[in-house]
């Protein structure tokens, strides 16, 4: 006798076919699909291009010091700066700003390592106190990053000057600064390397040992030399020099020799403008950061 098949088996041998897709269907999940794929690309890239500018940032300005609000130290630093050198580190410099010659970054009271700062704020900075030499100072000293140099200098005073009170030719605001620019006078970096035929180029290039020697050799004293490493040239970038101070006279003294990432090789020392093709490339990655963000926030689908 024979037995008919049960409704469990007939169920177990049949297996619906998958519903087929129609060609709208497949091209709205391939576009949907791309889109995912290059909205991730192009986050990838954005956040590549962030974590370069902070890393630059970050070499360049991270320094394992100590520093106290005590006016206690054994020497000044007295620091020139090259347009070029610093801004090759920024992405924002101001032009007008910047010059063909070394100029002031600062006369800092230090020790071996550490420093002091902010060490007496009830001395205010009154610009109109610098009336008498400001024309000075806007030639000498200046900005690099903003069009309102009395930021920066108020910023020098009271991290660096308010903690030199007890030295008599800095003691005061007027004093401070007047001093700091006689001593880029005295101290003439500019002149010091153009007499050993030291010039700024964009073919030639120099050792720390020559850079060192014909500053030394001027002062007769050991100073430090400072560079600032980027992906727009093949070497470091002549960016500072750093004489030692005595605190009592304000003559050189030996520097303790910092390696200030100048390394033993060849350095730069680059004429003006040749930072700006350095500020290029950080600002095509900054527009593609922000076109990132534009993408995401207003273009993307919801």
């Amino acid at each position: 006798m024979s037995r008919a098949p049960s409704s469990l088996g007939s169920q177990a041998a049949y297996q619906p076919l998958p519903p087929q897709q129609s060609d709208s269907e497949s091209q709205e999940q391939e576009l949907a699909m791309s889109y995912q794929s290059s909205r991730v690309s192009y986050r990838w890239f954005a956040i590549l291009c962030v974590i370069a500018l902070l890393s630059a940032s970050l070499h360049e300005n991270v320094q394992i010091r100590l520093s106290s609000n005590k006016p206690y130290f054994d020497f000044f630093v007295f620091s020139q700066q090259t347009s070029v050198g610093y801004c090759i580190g920024h992405s924002h410099c101001v032009d007008e700003h910047q010059r063909s010659f070394w100029t002031i970054h600062g006369l800092w009271p230090s020790n071996d390592t550490t420093w002091p700062e902010m060490c007496n704020l009830t001395v205010k900075f009154n610009s109109s106190i610098l009336d008498p030499i400001r024309v000075d100072l806007d030639l000498y000293w200046p900005s690099l990053t903003s069009s309102n140099s009395l930021r920066f200098w108020r910023h020098e005073w009271q991290k660096h000057g308010s903690c030199a009170m007890q030295v008599a030719p800095v003691a005061g605001v007027l004093n401070y600064f007047n001093t700091t620019i006689n001593l880029t006078r005295t101290y003439n970096v500019t002149k010091f390397l153009l007499d050993e035929e030291i010039v700024p180029s964009l073919n030639r290039t120099y050792t720390v040992t020559e850079l060192s020697k014909a500053l030394s050799d001027d002062v007769k004293a050991k100073i430090n030399i400072v560079c600032q490493i980027t992906d727009g040239f093949p070497y470091p970038v002549l960016s500072e020099v750093r004489f030692c101070l005595s605190k009592t006279n304000l003559t050189p003294i030996d520097c303790e020799h910092k390696d200030e990432k100048c390394g033993v090789g060849p350095v730069h020392y680059l004429p003006l403008g040749a930072s700006r093709r350095n500020q290029k490339l950080d600002g095509w990655c900054q527009l593609i950061v922000n076109t990132f963000s534009f993408y995401v926030n207003y273009l993307s689908p919801m």
